[in-house]
């Protein structure tokens, strides 16, 4: 049962490989007879020779598990995806040597203008460290108050609990319990020793 649940994942590996090698093709043929970027096709042809590599890996590791039909069927039609890969990969790099002697796109242009001036080491240190001081600030007025009223609510149940005990009745849990608990730990700490 674990060799069919890995010979079926073996299989999904190779269609993924083989249908990102398909849609990769079909891209660099629209770079192609679009005459479009030399930059994109440089990156497509790179991808597929990277996808090519490792659906031969996954082949060559899975042939010798498979059956003997299967094995040869697989191979021819790995052999099929090697053979268009080339085909693919060879009109690639003559539409790139026609274009050898264009001037660079606008696009790369723009790419490589000056980006003004950057910030020096030190410069990014300090702003790091003001960051870090601003929000150290902004969490300590968060904190301020919301101990102030975990204090409160600790001295509202004290009030109370004192009062219990003078009249000698129960407390009320309708008039004198709080709408919000208190959550801080010391609170509950402070709570259990009284």
């Amino acid at each position: 049962m674990a060799d069919e649940g890995s010979q079926l994942q073996e299989e999904d590996q190779r269609k993924t490989l083989r249908q990102q090698i398909s849609n990769t093709g079909r891209r660099i043929e629209t770079v192609i007879s679009s005459r479009g970027s030399r930059g994109v096709l440089l990156g497509l042809i790179s991808h597929l020779e990277n996808l090519l590599l490792r659906a031969s890996l996954l082949q060559t590791e899975l042939s010798p598990l498979d059956y003997e039909e299967e094995a040869e069927r697989q191979d021819n039609l790995h052999l099929t995806y090697v053979t268009k890969v080339g085909e693919t990969t060879e009109a690639a790099k003559a539409y790139l040597r026609s274009r050898e002697g264009e001037a660079p796109s606008e696009i790369e242009h723009i790419i490589n203008l000056p980006t003004g001036a950057t910030a020096t080491p030190s410069e990014i240190g300090r702003r790091e460290q003001e960051h870090l001081e601003a929000l150290a600030a902004a969490q300590k007025r968060c904190d301020d108050p919301r101990e102030q009223m975990d204090q409160l609510w600790g001295e509202a149940d004290a009030a109370q609990a004192a009062l219990r005990q003078l009249t000698g009745r129960p407390a009320d849990p309708v008039r004198h319990t709080p709408v919000i608990p208190p959550v801080n730990p010391p609170v509950v700490d402070w709570e259990k020793r009284s």
